[in-house]
């Protein structure tokens, strides 16, 4: 929903710039969310709203710039205020552990090299001695008839 210029609005007439000092001066709010709140006002939202548009909505709440997700409508899929902060919290490990595997990769960036080019020079007399592949066959083998005998 798109919301309304808080001085040309009529819904919500008494929000304007001249009643409340947050939507002052009226050039910088236009049609911005704000919380206007006056100590006399039974009524304060949670967060910033503004005055919407739509004929079947009134007024909306916004979501803040930097609120990755905003409450769920519909309930949440954990019930429990326990679970969930386990969830929000165990994210932080998580977070934590990632941070932890990459500080450890770069600290190994020199024997994870020495790691590969061992491999490269293991492929490369493999590639040149395919014979060398039978002596684990040959070891099983072996390792079958020497069972086969004893048992």
């Amino acid at each position: 929903k798109k919301c309304a210029v808080w001085e040309t609005q009529t819904r919500m007439s008494m929000y304007r710039a001249g009643n409340y000092p947050e939507l002052s001066p009226d050039s910088t709010t236009k049609n911005f969310c704000r919380n206007p709140y006056n100590e006399t006002d039974t009524l304060k939202a949670k967060t910033i709203w503004c005055v919407t548009t739509d004929p079947d909505v009134s007024w909306e709440e916004c979501i803040p710039i930097g609120v990755i997700q905003p409450e769920c409508k519909k309930g949440y899929a954990i019930s429990s205020q326990t679970g969930r902060d386990a969830l929000y919290y165990s994210s932080f490990v998580i977070w934590i552990l990632g941070g932890i595997w990459i500080i450890i990769v770069l600290l190994m960036t020199n024997r994870i090299r020495l790691a590969i080019a061992l491999n490269k020079v293991a492929a490369d007399f493999v590639s040149t001695n395919p014979t060398v592949l039978l002596i684990p066959i040959a070891q099983a083998v072996v390792a079958i008839l020497w069972c086969v005998i004893w048992c």
